[in-house]
C-alpha cells in the first residue's frame, strides 16, 4: 500500500500546470497500473507521431517536432528524448533494436493513451499565451509612440513571415491529410492575428 502511495506522489510531482494533463481512467490498467497516467502536450503528440508514422527512431520524431513550422514544437525538440524515456517507462512504447537500429512503436496501452488524448476538454477551448499577446498588455511602459509602432511593425512582418511558411507547408501536404487539418488552423489563427495587429495600428496612430 505504502508503494502505490510513493508511485502516485511521484507522479503527481510532475503536474506544474493541470490544465495541460490527461488523465487515463482508473478502470483502464495502463504499464501494469491502476491508478492511471498523466500525459504532457508533449508526450501525447509523441504518440500521435509514433502512431502516424508507425515503428520509427527516436531521432525520426524529434525531427518532426524540429522541423514543425510551429515554434511551440520547434522549440521543444530538445525535449522529445526524455520525453519518449518516459514514455516506455510507462509502458506506453516499446522498443526493438534491428541491425543495430532502435525503432519505436506504440504499445496497445500507448493507443489507448492516444485515444484519450485526443478526448476534448474545456481547458482547450481558453485563450491560450502568445508572447505578442502578452507584451500588449504592457506597451504603454514603451516611452514614446515610435517604439509601441515599431513593435507593431516587427510583430505584423513576423506573422506575415510565419503565415507565408505555413502555406508553402500546407501547399507540399497530401490534399487528405489531418497535418493539413491541424496547418490549416494554425494559418487561420495566424490571419486573425494580423487582422488584430492591424487593429492595433489603427488605434495607435490615431493617438499620434
Amino acid at each position: 500500500m505504502a508503494r502505490n502511495s510513493d508511485n502516485k506522489s511521484k507522479k503527481v510531482s510532475r503536474i506544474t500546470d493541470p490544465s495541460t494533463f490527461i488523465t487515463i481512467s482508473n478502470t483502464t490498467t495502463v504499464a501494469g497500473e491502476q491508478d492511471g497516467v498523466l500525459l504532457t502536450e508533449l508526450e501525447g503528440a509523441a504518440l500521435g507521431i509514433i502512431w502516424k508514422k508507425g515503428a520509427c527512431s527516436g531521432y525520426a520524431v524529434m525531427r518532426e517536432f524540429a522541423t514543425s513550422p510551429s515554434y511551440t514544437w520547434s522549440a521543444s525538440a530538445g525535449a522529445v528524448y526524455p520525453a519518449l524515456r518516459r514514455l516506455q517507462e510507462m509502458g506506453l512504447i516499446s522498443a526493438a533494436t534491428d541491425n543495430r537500429k532502435r525503432s519505436l512503436a506504440l504499445s496497445a496501452a500507448g493507443m489507448i493513451a492516444l485515444r484519450q488524448w485526443l478526448k476534448f476538454r474545456p481547458s482547450m477551448g481558453g485563450v491560450a499565451g502568445h508572447p505578442i499577446r502578452t507584451r500588449m498588455f504592457f506597451l504603454d511602459a514603451l516611452p514614446a509612440d515610435r517604439d509601441r509602432l515599431a513593435f507593431l511593425d516587427a510583430a505584423e512582418a513576423e506573422t506575415q513571415r510565419a503565415l507565408d511558411e505555413i502555406a508553402a507547408y500546407i501547399e507540399a501536404l497530401p490534399d487528405r491529410d489531418s497535418e493539413v487539418w491541424g496547418s490549416v488552423g494554425s494559418a487561420f489563427e495566424l490571419k486573425a492575428r494580423q487582422r488584430w495587429l492591424r487593429w492595433m495600428r489603427r488605434r495607435l496612430t490615431k493617438a499620434v
